[in-house]
C-alpha cells in the first residue's frame, strides 16, 4: 500500500506535471519568438543601412546643388561689382571734368567781375 498513491497526491502530481508542461511550452514559445527576432534584426539593419545610404546620397546632391547655386550667385556678384566699378570710374571721370569746368568758369567769372569793376 505504500506504493499506492493517494488521490490527493495524484492530483498534486498532475498539477505539477501540467505546470511543468505549461512552462516548457512557454519557454519553447519564447525561444521561437527570440529566434524570429534574431532573423529580423539583420534585415532591419540592412534596411536601415539602405535608408541611411539613400539619405546620404540625397544630402550630397542637395549640398552639391546648393554649392553650385552659390558659385553662380558669386560669379554674378563679381560681374556686377566689376560693372559697378567701371561705372564708378566713368562717374569719377565726369566729376573730375565737371570740377575742371567749374574752376574754368570761376576764372571766367572773376575776369568778368574785374572788367565790370573797371567800368
Amino acid at each position: 500500500e505504500s506504493a499506492k498513491i493517494s488521490k490527493t497526491e495524484f492530483a498534486v502530481l498532475q498539477d505539477v506535471y501540467s505546470r511543468l508542461n505549461n512552462l516548457e511550452l512557454a519557454e519553447a514559445e519564447r525561444n521561437r519568438q527570440n529566434a524570429g527576432k534574431m532573423c529580423v534584426l539583420p534585415q532591419l539593419e540592412s534596411m536601415q543601412i539602405g535608408i541611411l545610404t539613400k539619405l546620404e546620397a540625397q544630402l550630397a546632391k542637395l549640398v552639391e546643388a546648393t554649392v553650385g547655386q552659390c558659385k553662380l550667385a558669386n560669379a554674378d556678384l563679381v560681374e556686377s561689382l566689376a560693372a559697378l566699378q567701371a561705372a564708378n570710374g566713368g562717374v569719377e571721370k565726369q566729376l573730375a571734368k565737371l570740377r575742371e569746368l567749374e574752376a574754368e568758369n570761376m576764372v571766367v567769372l572773376k575776369e568778368f567781375s574785374c572788367r565790370l569793376d573797371k567800368l
